[in-house]
């Protein structure tokens, strides 16, 4: 079976892990609604057999304050090794969201993208920009070693389009490799939040590849898709969303997943438009389950994401999948 991912995923059946059998990665400082952790983003490091894992932890008032950076051996107990505040990241942060850590092909080392939102107040604002304070994309600089990230050299890669659709803000980075092209599939907010693409030769420089969603609001999720990650499989690709519906209550943070199909990684063709396929087990007034990501081994897959739980605070959870491969395939 050819495999064309760099990150070693190979094609492999659509997966929708069981998410009543799950093992807490991490837990809210509060168990109180708006205390939540998770957003997570995975790669697994095959030549130090190491799992990686980043995640943010956000606080009622003072929103995403934290970014963690774990490992572990085994992918489901994980250890920090760093944790980078807010107020680190070089610019105006006053937010995070979700990261996207990954290594780079040709030369190896990670690389990690960050969502943020900067404070465009006290004439920074870029000219042409509508807004004042909006999410952003942006990078530390590349590292041997995870632990070495420095949030001192973050760098804005992606902004919002000065008159594109995306023009409110741009966040949740799911980076992938194709041979040495990276590709980006990011949250573009104006009317709604939905998912664009963007992609790179060197992972540093993007470029808008379409001037418009290439998954769209619709069916259930009419107030926000969000992308979480990619899966190929035998004749394309899945893509994992998350969504939201405008009747639900607080859709902006209660969101579940959905799938979705595509050939040629541009165009994709909505599988679950009439309910979602993943939501929290244990919900209270969310049924949240979002940021899905997963890491592929030979006989199993380890999802990643946050879950709601019955107090409304939001934990980091993992469920491990288990492949039944056919002889000969």
């Amino acid at each position: 079976m050819l495999n064309i991912f760099s990150s070693g995923r190979e094609a492999i059946p659509v997966l929708l892990p069981d998410v009543t059998k799950y093992r807490v990665i991490a837990s809210p400082t509060k168990k109180e609604e708006g205390s939540w952790i998770g957003a997570p983003s995975s790669f697994y490091d095959k030549h130090a057999e190491t799992y990686w894992l980043t995640y943010r932890v956000r606080d009622p008032l003072k929103r995403g304050l934290e970014l963690h950076i774990a490992s572990s051996e085994n992918g489901e107990n994980f250890k920090d090794v760093k944790v980078i505040r807010v107020d680190e990241l070089k610019g105006k942060a006053i937010s995070v969201e979700r990261s996207c850590i990954l290594r780079d092909p040709r030369t190896g080392k990670f690389k990690l993208y960050i969502s943020a939102e900067i404070d465009f107040a006290g004439g920074s604002r870029p000219r042409g920009y509508r807004i004042m304070g909006r999410w952003v994309i942006g990078k530390l600089e590349d590292v041997n070693d995870p632990e070495d990230f420095d949030p001192s050299t973050f760098q804005v890669v992606l902004m919002p389009s000065v008159k594109g659709l995306d023009f409110m803000g741009v966040k949740d980075p799911y980076v992938m490799t194709i041979g040495h092209c990276f590709l980006m599939y990011y949250t573009g907010g104006g009317s709604r939040e939905q998912v664009f693409l963007a992609y790179s030769i060197n992972g540093e420089r993007w470029s808008r590849c379409l001037q418009t969603p290439v998954l769209g609001v619709s069916g259930w999720h009419n107030f926000a898709t969000r992308p979480s990650a990619i899966l190929p499989v035998k004749t394309g690709f899945i893509m994992y969303y998350g969504g939201s519906n405008r009747e639900w209550y607080a859709p902006v943070y209660n969101i579940c997943i959905g799938i979705a199909y595509t050939w040629d990684l541009k165009q994709f063709i909505d599988l679950t438009p009439e309910k979602p396929v993943l939501e929290s087990p244990s919900p209270g007034k969310y049924k949240t389950l979002r940021y899905l990501d997963y890491i592929q081994r030979d006989d199993y897959v380890l999802f990643y994401y946050e879950a709601s739980r019955q107090d409304n605070s939001f934990e980091l959870r993992v469920t491990k999948y288990s492949i039944e491969r056919t002889p000969g395939i």
